[in-house]
Formats: C-alpha cells, structure tokens, sequence
C-alpha cells in the first residue's frame, strides 16, 4: 500500500471523518446497485461497484489506524473509478453520467484540495468525451456545465474549510496574546521528544524561564505594559532560539524552551546566554527585565521506567523537571 507510512492526523483533518462517510454512503448506496447489477448479468458494473467499495473500505481502515489514506485514492480508486465510468458508459450512458456528481464530491472529502482538483480534471477529461458520445448534444451540454460547475464550488467550499481549520488550528495551538506555542502544543512536542530519545538517543533539554519578580511590573506599570513586557521577551527568546527548539509561554510571565539534539553541557550554556540576553536588553525603559532559568535534561543514563514516567507526565509539563537535575540560573535581585 503505497504511502501508507505517513502519519495521518485524522483528529485534525476533517478529511479523515468525511472518508468513513463516503465508504459508509458506498456501502448503503452503492453496494444494492452492484448487487442488483450481478443478478442481471451486468458483470462489468458489477465489478466496478465491487472494486470501488473495497477501496473505500480500506482508506476507512487506513484512516482508523493513523495511516494516510490520499495515495490509495489518488492512485487506485481514482484510475479504477474512472476505467469502471468508462465502460458504464459503454453500458448505459445516463446511468453512469449520474455516477460522474457523487464521484467529483466524493474527491473533496477524501482527497487534498488541490489533489481532489487533479482527480477531477481526470474525471471530466473521461465523462465529457463520452456524455457527448453516448447522450443527446443538448443533454451534454448541461451536463458538461452541471458537472464543472459543482466542481468548482466544492473546490470553493474545501478551500474556505480548510483556510478556517488552519486558523482554528493555530488558535488551538498558539497562546493568543505572544504568539508562542501553548501548553496543548507542548505536550505533543514532549512526546515527540520522548520518541526520538528512545528510538535513537536524541538529546533533549527543557529550559523554564521565569521572569524575576514580573507582579512589580504590573503592579507600577499596569498589566498593559506587562503585556508588552511578555511580547517582547517572547519576541526574544524565538529570535535566540530560531530553529533550534521551541519555545512555550506556559501562563503568566512562565516560559519554556524545548532543545533537542543539544546536550546538557550546550544547553545550560544556552541558558546562560538566553539569562543574559534578557537582562540587557532594554524591555523597559527604567525598570530591569530579568529571568530566572532552570534546566532538565533526557540523559542516556536514564532507565525505561524513568521515561514511562515521562511519557505519562507529558500533560503537565511541570511533572517533568523533577525526572533529572534542575540547575536554576537566577539573576541578581535588582528591585
């Protein structure tokens, strides 16, 4: 099964959901036809019904088990539903002209937007040619347009769905008032941390950040300017961390930092430099911005037991600091 190997997050594509609906509606709707189909000897529709259920069926079983669905209906329900469209055609040209509205939907739900508007030309550059062969010029042409038609407003309809769940996805995932990575997100990177350490032995490091005294702040200046205080410190941890780890806002003035494939030994100097950073650059004009930062880090020496623990801690990811040595790194009390 080509593609296969993909991980598919069905919980974040409502292609997924809509992929058991379509082999459902296959099995309710289609599969009567197939078998009425067999009984009167048309063996080839027959055939062709049959085929296009087991594949949707197996997408529905791909989809079940995280796995990626799009090549086996890009690459063999597609080509065989368009090869059984063609010989329907030869069969009976109004019935299969009818089949051509549910197969281009059907491509929407299941399939990329712009994979499902490959599909479809696919489809149309068959139905077409053999509407106009098989049916009545004036009957064609409407169904020609019909068919276009609903292809380009599914087409419209998927990609406003589509620019919504990316927008809901980064709300889902992003803290709304810094722009960093949220706790949900946090968790899933601790588990993808935990994976690559066990599979092979990459190194990952956690780094709490905790601004020093920050209710002073808000107290003296107001929870506005706190805010802008969070939002440049954000703005400057993602600028010093770039592309080599993440970076969380937890709550309050709480940050964290995921580094992987740094030791221990480079992490704590990163720490060290992120400390710095923080204290001199000018957050606020007349007031010191400082940090406090600790540090915890997967280490080779640690036993399976230990990482079993890990991976049940992940929804907190404060659970997680006590599994190795903290080494907090605190500023100088300038208040």
């Amino acid at each position: 099964m080509s593609g296969g190997t993909r991980i598919w997050e069905a919980h974040g594509d409502f292609r997924a959901k809509a992929t058991r609906g379509v082999a459902l509606a296959a099995l309710l709707l289609l599969l009567p036809f197939t078998i009425y189909a067999l009984f009167c000897g048309l063996y080839v529709v027959a055939i062709g019904g049959t085929y296009i259920t087991a594949i949707l069926v197996i997408n529905t079983q791909l989809v079940t088990r995280g796995l990626d669905h799009e090549p086996m209906t890009l690459y063999a329900l597609v080509p065989g539903g368009i090869l059984f469209m063609s010989l329907a055609f030869r069969v009976d040209g109004d019935m299969a002209s009818i089949w051509c509205f549910p197969s281009i939907l059907a491509c929407y739900c299941m399939l990329s937007r712009r994979k499902a508007m490959v599909a479809n030309v696919m489809i149309l550059v068959v139905a077409v040619p053999m509407m106009w062969s098989t049916l009545d010029s004036v009957v064609a042409a409407r169904l020609t347009a019909s068919l276009v038609a609903v292809s380009l407003f599914a087409s419209i309809l998927v990609r406003e769905i589509d620019a919504q769940q990316q927008r809901l996805r980064y709300q889902l995932d992003h803290d709304p008032l810094t722009g960093l990575l949220n706790r949900m997100s946090l968790k899933r990177a601790l588990q993808r941390a935990i994976e690559a350490f066990q599979d092979s032995f990459v190194p990952a490091t956690l780094l709490a950040i905790d601004l020093d005294h920050f209710k002073t702040v808000n107290d003296r200046f107001g929870h506005d300017t706190g805010d802008l205080v969070l939002c440049e410190v954000a703005r400057l941890l993602k600028q010093q961390v770039a592309s080599d780890g993440d970076v969380f806002r937890l709550g309050g003035e709480e940050f964290l930092i995921l580094l992987t494939g740094n030791d221990e030994a480079a992490a704590r100097r990163r720490a060290e430099s992120l400390r710095v950073t923080i204290e001199e650059t000018a957050i606020l004009q007349g007031h010191p911005v400082t940090a406090s930062i600790g540090t915890a880090s997967l280490r080779a020496s640690d036993d399976a037991a230990m990482i079993g623990s890990m991976q049940r801690s992940t929804a907190d990811a404060t659970e997680w600091f006590p599994m190795a040595e903290s080494i907090p790194m605190s500023c100088p009390d300038r208040t």
